[in-house]
């Protein structure tokens, strides 16, 4: 139960950075940044690749799984 609460929070605080940073790139110049959208489609695949990358790092630990 308290892992579910973890990544519920580690969840909802990568979604509000990812709402702030659309703000912050949209109120001053009232242009939406696509660039934004393609960085944030792009960070899962990067992540998912360098885990995949160090799993032999961390073979044995169980928590790194």
């Amino acid at each position: 139960m308290f892992q579910l609460v973890i990544e519920a929070a580690v969840s909802g605080a990568a979604i509000a950075i990812l709402a702030l940073s659309f703000q912050v790139a949209y109120l001053p110049s009232r242009v939406f940044f696509l660039g934004l959208a393609g960085i944030y489609a792009l960070a899962p695949y990067v992540a998912l690749e360098v885990r995949s990358a160090t799993a032999a790092l961390s073979e044995g630990v169980s928590w790194a799984t």
